[in-house]
């Protein structure tokens, strides 16, 4: 919105499994306190508290690209018992995560999903990237805040990251809402196969054949000649009288 040096450019993000109303109040809010604790200022982000939502806005342009800092993150002091069995299942839970984010449309790229671990843990984990980015984009940023999750908290029990672009978070209790799955498409149509052809039985198609001929055309040709001798004997009498003239009026309506 705006020209020149008073353009400004908006993003305002809510987290994929939030719902409309707590959206709605969350960007308000964010609205609300970006605007008093950021007077003036050219450049602004905020993270509402839980990460329901994030606002964002700058003078220059910030559409379609990906931007990993400023960044915010925090890890639980709690630590995993067997840190090998559980960072193999993490990364394989966060690389599945961030490949359907990444495959997400122009309007949501957002995935959730949990997994087993080691010592009977249950480990969920949510990522999502501003639906702006391409595809690549929204991959290597998540490959980068996976990367800031290596490098400070390996073997916790949980962290979250958030940037401007892209948001990474993994507990080992429930953390998200449930987001209801898309219909299953309906079920094919049932293609009703052809009436097969009646066939006569093998070594009668002669005497069918004739039967089927007989019965039909003969009828036929014998209703013409029925018709042909009516005609010429009603043309006869018509001769014998004096012609008649009729108008006719038609009405249109």
């Amino acid at each position: 919105m705006g020209e020149n040096a008073d353009r400004v450019n908006v993003i305002a993000l809510c987290r994929g499994d939030v719902q409309l109303d707590t959206c709605h109040s969350c960007i308000n809010n964010a609205t609300r306190l970006i605007l008093q604790l950021c007077p003036y200022q050219k450049q602004a982000i905020h993270w509402a508290p839980g990460d329901s939502c994030m606002l964002r806005y700058s003078n220059e342009s910030i559409f379609g690209k990906p931007e990993t800092v400023p960044r915010f993150y925090g890890w639980r002091i709690d630590n995993v018992t067997s840190r090998n069995e559980f960072n193999q299942d993490l990364g394989t839970l966060l690389n599945n995560l961030r490949s359907k984010a990444a495959d997400g449309g122009s309007l949501k790229k957002f995935a959730a999903a949990n997994t087993t671990g080691p010592d009977l843990l249950t480990i969920y984990g949510l990522v999502q990237c501003t639906p702006d980015l391409a595809s690549d984009d929204c991959s290597n940023c998540l490959n980068q805040v996976i990367e800031v999750l290596s490098q400070c908290c390996s073997g916790k029990q949980g962290f979250s990251i958030l940037t401007p672009s892209c948001i990474l978070r993994y507990e080992t209790y429930s953390f998200y809402n449930d987001i209801p799955q898309p219909p299953p498409p309906p079920p094919p149509q049932p293609v009703s196969a052809p009436t097969p052809p009646i066939l006569a039985p093998p070594g009668k198609d002669d005497n069918t054949s004739r039967t089927i001929i007989i019965n039909t055309v003969v009828p036929i040709v014998a209703g013409l000649i029925l018709a042909l001798f009516i005609g010429i004997v009603i043309r006869m009498r018509r001769k014998s009288k004096p012609q008649e003239k009729y108008e006719s009026k038609f009405n249109f309506i």
